[in-house]
């Protein structure tokens, strides 16, 4: 892909501001990285984390 004759100026912001960075895990294999994601899920629960924060349905 070339330039585009159609050159859109952007400018790119964050509205969430900053946060905690991205964790990177090394895992063996899909079970070991579900095992993971399941025990990162129970702790924050544990902590008093809403795991349905946003998927409530309107009525």
């Amino acid at each position: 892909m070339g330039e585009s004759e159609l050159a859109y100026q952007k400018e790119l912001v964050s509205v969430r501001g900053s946060g905690e960075k991205p964790t990177i895990v090394t895992v063996e294999d899909e079970k070991d990285e579900a095992l993971y994601i399941a025990d990162q899920v129970l702790e924050c629960r544990e902590e008093g984390v809403r795991l349905n924060a946003g998927l409530e349905r309107e009525q």
